[in-house]
């Protein structure tokens, strides 16, 4: 169970330091190409954790195998986490900030993430049903 919890800390930390090298630098591109207002060139969110910590624990809630994310913020980043995240939020605000990151967290999975098109991609429209109508 030791090597799992080192696995699983470890992974934090590599996913952690390369989100938080994207930012800076991403930081660096937006604040000269962004058009406007010289004062609204922040593209951070307005709270005490950072955007690579927020950009992280969204990340790697989509590795673990939680279904819902109520449950895995509130039962293992609040609880077993909480000392890698020195201003951990609440859920309700942590959530209200999540809306903020589509834009960083879009471009870092675009620019690094995503792996090479073969050259014939599609979607898939076809619709599932969830459950029988009864009326």
């Amino acid at each position: 169970m030791m090597e799992q919890q080192d696995f699983q800390d470890n992974l934090l930390i590599s996913i952690f330091c390369d989100i938080d090298d994207f930012c800076k630098e991403f930081d660096k591109y937006h604040k000269e190409h962004l058009i406007g207002d010289e004062t609204n060139k922040d593209w951070k969110p307005r709270c005490s954790m950072g955007a690579s910590e927020i950009m992280t624990i969204i990340i790697m809630f989509h590795l673990s195998c939680f279904r819902n994310f109520k449950g895995y913020y509130k039962n293992y980043i609040s609880v077993h986490k909480a000392s890698y995240f020195s201003k951990l939020l609440s859920y309700n605000r942590f959530v209200e900030i999540m809306k903020e990151m589509i834009v960083p967290m879009t471009m870092y999975l675009i620019t690094f993430k995503v792996g090479n098109c073969s050259g014939i991609s599609f979607i898939d429209s076809t619709t599932l049903k969830a459950c029988q109508r009864l009326y």
